[in-house]
């Protein structure tokens, strides 16, 4: 979970805690941006593990970004940006002293010494929702059991908070976590990429981009500043990507597996025990690679991550070094053993692509698990109008793929249809209204050997049931 990035410069460094909390250092100045340890039951570590905080920005205040503030803010005596209306009922909900919390408006720049802060106007993917709606008890997160917490998560929904650091050498860090605004673009012709990478385009947030052709020109937005001479790294399997080859005046490259007319391609896959096995070929090289992340997605990935670095010059020894060192970090694919289970722990967040790929993942396991193969699923966020069918499509690939499926959450009710229609049998489906009958069931049902998938959108936190079936925390 913890990632230690190389020295951007010799004065800076990043390092990624875990879900959307970064420590940045600037020398002897050190920033935190949202401090959101404690979110994950699971996590094999507490707050305790900032090493000091001298400012704390926050993108926004739902209740999974804001967790140990109060912590950091006690230990190191720090003050904290947000959105102004943000602001009061967090100063109430924490009980701050009204001047450590800093209301910040866009464009507003503060310079700390260590480092200048400029506060950018940004989107919440809820950006559709209307103050009356968050205060309809539907739209409540489980955690939303104060008035100040409900205050905190609709102003959450309502404002975003993006931020432009400049460190005293120049060096520009842009936290960008949210939809592209005309004012982040313009910081991006600023910021001046040399290479754009986009990896596919999916089906996660069509809700609010209407289609997967509204997610692709979303994408291709980082376009507009990236200068005439930095190019493109695309995935040539998607359609959508290899038709824009032609269009615009940037350099594109691609990589797959199905195209040989991309720059960059993968051959002789393995999908071994701890990991996937293939051949890269391009630019003129040819060699073997490890990554010791299991599915099919992981060569895509991996082909993007070659793809750039062979454009950098990077020698494929060190891509080869690099690459099979890789460990995967938070709640993204951890597959372990625990009480004689084989735990794939994939709770981070979930949507139609990436639901499939874990659960061929999962029917992975089938040849060489002892025991059963069971998914235990939850819903797939801002899906809009496709959700339904997204769900029951997913229902119905689970049924091919796996021993038993358990649900959890209002749009997977239509994975349990899908599952029936698609063959499996019953008894072997469930659906449940909360984590807790869900993992007192599972406790009942699942047997030792049994290899058993955890995964759902960020906000249905699957890791809570999780943590319940191996009785981490009470019920």
């Amino acid at each position: 979970m913890l990632i230690e990035q190389p020295q951007l410069r010799p004065e800076v460094s990043i390092r990624w805690l875990t879900i959307a909390c970064f420590e940045i250092r600037v020398g002897d100045f050190r920033i935190v941006i949202d401090p959101c340890i404690g979110e994950s039951p699971r996590a094999p570590f507490g707050p305790e593990v900032i090493e000091g905080a001298d400012i704390v920005l926050l993108s926004h205040t739902h209740w999974d970004h804001i967790t140990d503030l109060a912590y950091v803010m006690e230990k190191f005596h720090c003050p904290v940006l947000c959105g102004e209306l943000s602001a009061p009922a967090l100063i109430e909900m924490l009980n701050a002293n009204p001047h450590d919390v800093y209301p910040v408006t866009p464009n507003l720049e503060l310079d700390f010494g260590g480092a200048r802060v400029r506060a950018l106007f940004a989107r919440h993917t809820n950006q559709h929702c209307t103050h009356a709606d968050l205060t309809d008890p539907a739209h409540q997160r489980p955690w939303v059991n104060t008035p100040q917490r409900l205050a905190c998560g609709n102003f959450g929904d309502l404002e975003y908070r993006d931020y432009l650091i400049t460190t005293p050498g120049g060096l520009k860090i842009m936290f960008w976590g949210s939809n592209a605004t005309p004012e982040q673009l313009g910081i991006i012709r600023e910021l001046k990429p040399d290479i754009a990478i986009i990896t596919n385009i999916g089906t996660m947030h069509i809700e609010h981009l209407g289609s997967r052709e509204g997610i692709l020109q979303a994408k291709l937005e980082i376009f507009r500043g990236v200068p005439k001479n930095g190019v493109g790294v695309f995935n040539g399997d998607e359609p959508l990507l290899w038709n824009v080859r032609a269009d615009g005046g940037h350099k594109k490259y691609y990589f797959g597996i199905e195209n040989h007319a991309c720059d960059v391609f993968a051959t002789d896959i393995q999908e071994l025990e701890d990991g996937m096995r293939f051949v890269v070929s391009g630019f003129g090289h040819r060699f073997e690679l490890f990554v010791p992340v299991l599915g099919r997605h992981t060569v895509y990935n991996a082909l993007a991550a070659v793809t750039a670095a062979l454009l950098l010059k990077i020698p494929p020894e060190t891509i080869q070094a690099q690459i099979s060192g890789f460990q995967n970090t938070g709640m993204r694919q951890k597959i372990y053993e625990r009480d004689g289970f084989t735990i794939i722990e994939d709770c981070y967040n979930a949507g139609p692509e990436s639901t499939e790929a874990a659960l061929d993942i999962l029917a992975g396991f089938r040849a060489r698990a002892k025991g059963r193969c069971i998914a235990v699923l939850g819903d797939m966020l801002e899906l809009g109008n496709r959700s339904a069918a997204e769900h029951y499509r997913i229902g119905r690939i689970a049924a091919a793929k796996v021993d038993m499926l358990y649900t959890y959450g209002t749009n997977s009710e239509r994975m349990v249809s899908g599952a029936i229609t698609g063959g499996m049998k019953q008894k072997f489906v469930e659906h449940f209204d909360t984590h807790e009958d869900l993992a007192h069931m599972l406790k009942m049902r699942a047997r030792p050997g049994d290899v058993i998938l955890f995964k759902g959108s960020r906000g249905m936190r699957m890791e809570k049931a999780l943590s319940l079936f191996l009785k981490e925390e009470e019920s």
